[in-house]
């Protein structure tokens, strides 16, 4: 069994934010979200091989699946992770059922400018009332994204911190970071999956090859977030002037 600080589900891919350099592509990606019965399967496929501190439920925008109570529940139930939370821009924490709210073992808002205190509020006295932990954090800054001009990839890959700290768990693949869970499908007109580990047929000398990888993604041909360059928070409006705004 292998031992991993935390591992990301998308359960859904859009946003109700815009904002510049999301490292999942969320802004402009057409509304999607995970089935519970998927994600359970994508768990038991790798829960015979990895162990988690934490499972965190992110997005786009996880508040806006349809059932995110149901997701919580089915998370906990795989026993992948010592906890599970949801990581939420909280504009819409005001509109959750109680069930949500009971369902929770953790709670991480992250405070973009503009957000509303109450719903804070709200969250604090709901981790009192339950018990879950909360957690906040601001983000006034990005990271930038994207190169001018691609490469082949290697440096970036070479010196990246995500590929061993941003796990990603999504439809029936295991990534090492959200950019490459994202970024050859919607930005370079790669098949979907393609920088991913199928978890059909899982075995842990795949995994542990996979883990222990020397060669870059396709990814990394145009991610720049290694470099860990900061840009002020903006929503950009249109899909062109978020790729201007992400790129470097």
């Amino acid at each position: 069994m292998i031992q991993l600080g935390h591992l990301d589900i998308n359960c859904v891919t859009h946003c109700n934010n815009r904002c510049a350099s999301c490292s999942h592509a969320s802004p402009f990606t057409k509304a999607w979200q995970m089935a519970p019965q998927d994600m359970f399967n994508d768990l038991m496929a790798i829960k015979p091989f990895l162990h988690f501190g934490l499972l965190q439920l992110v997005g786009g925008e996880p508040l806006l699946h349809s059932d995110l109570r149901k997701m919580i529940w089915v998370a906990k139930q795989a026993h992948v992770a010592d906890v599970v939370t949801v990581t939420t821009n909280g504009r819409t924490l005001d509109r959750q059922p109680e069930e949500f709210w009971q369902e929770l073992q953790g709670l991480q808002i992250s405070v973009y400018p503009g957000l509303d205190v109450a719903q804070i509020e709200l969250a604090r006295a709901k981790s009192q009332q339950y018990g879950f932990a909360l957690y906040t954090r601001p983000y006034i800054e990005f990271y930038q994204q994207f190169k001018a001009t691609p490469d082949d990839g290697r440096q970036s890959f070479n010196t990246c911190h995500w590929k061993s700290d941003c796990y990603t768990l999504h439809s029936g693949r295991f990534y090492l970071c959200p950019q490459s869970c994202f970024f050859p499908h919607n930005f370079m007109g790669l098949p979907a999956g393609v920088d991913g580990l199928d978890l059909d047929g899982l075995t842990a000398e795949r995994l542990t090859a996979f883990l222990n990888r020397k060669d870059p993604f396709h990814a990394c041909q145009i991610c720049l977030a290694n470099r860990l360059i900061t840009k002020p928070w903006v929503e950009s409006k249109t899909k062109e002037a978020w790729l201007k705004d992400s790129t470097l």
